[in-house]
């Protein structure tokens, strides 16, 4: 949020001091859980956020997917060795004060990377079957906000340990300046030809064949979604980014004409 032609001095370098209750969200005391920390340091990155949104609204972007969801997925090869997966999914940005939201990029208070495909595959007793955007999560505004990611998972190993961390799948990240907010995220198991929804924070075991879909929230959007470029909106549509639905919905653009 600073401005780039602030000096270095001792002053912007100096600690801050941040005083908190005990037995508070970020202050707990025993017995409170402190599992999943990282979670509760992105709420309090987007709550910054928005603070500060009040002060100097042309400098703060919407709010991003969350921060990054954690899949794990853990057991035993054919050999008896064990294996584990911990992939961590960076998703979208909330759209800027004068551009769109990212996609597929590590959330701005981390730096992290998404896993390759290849790797995760060539590794580990598992076949990732869709890695691709999710359309219409995306909050709508002059600039919009980045799209939600999905992964899905094909467990090859007899049975696994499936953890999953992800979060916003009841609150939806904000929008500023007039902006819609984003996609809250999903997570679901296909075992057989029945798909069930999961929690947002889960541990279970799951067979061999389960599917595990994740998709991810997208970013908040920036400024009212009436003042965006028709050009921009039907690029959006040709990239696969929103449906003509969503174009027709939020922006008012016939994708046909």
């Amino acid at each position: 949020m600073l401005p780039k032609d602030v000096p270095s001095n001792v002053g912007v370098f100096r600690c801050i001091e941040v005083k908190v209750p005990e037995a508070s969200v970020l202050n707990p005391v025993m017995p409170g859980p402190c599992a999943a920390r990282a979670l509760t340091g992105y709420r309090v990155f987007d709550t910054m956020l928005g603070a500060l949104a009040k002060i100097v609204p042309e400098r703060v972007p919407a709010a991003g997917e969350g921060g990054n969801s954690v899949i794990c997925i853990s057991g035993l090869r054919t050999n008896r060795k064990p294996f584990i997966i911990v992939d961590m999914i960076c998703g979208a940005w909330g759209g800027r004060p004068d551009k769109d939201g990212l996609e597929a990029v590590t959330n701005a208070s981390q730096n992290l990377s998404n896993m390759p495909v290849e790797v995760m595959e060539a590794e580990h007793p598992v076949r990732v079957e869709e890695y691709a955007f999710v359309p219409d999560t995306c909050g709508a505004g002059k600039w919009r906000g980045g799209v939600g990611l999905r992964r899905s998972y094909r467990i090859l190993a007899a049975e696994a340990l499936l953890q999953l961390r992800t979060d916003r799948v009841v609150f939806e990240p904000y929008g500023l300046g007039g902006g819609a907010p984003g996609g809250r995220s999903q997570n679901f198991i296909e075992v057989g030809n029945r798909r069930e929804p999961l929690p947002g924070k889960v541990t279970m075991t799951v067979p061999q064949g389960a599917l595990i879909v994740h998709e991810q929230a997208g970013g908040g959007g920036f400024g009212d979604p009436g003042t965006r470029d028709p050009a921009l909106v039907r690029e959006d549509i040709a990239d696969g980014k929103i449906t003509p639905e969503f174009a027709n919905r939020h922006y008012g653009v016939d994708a046909s004409s």
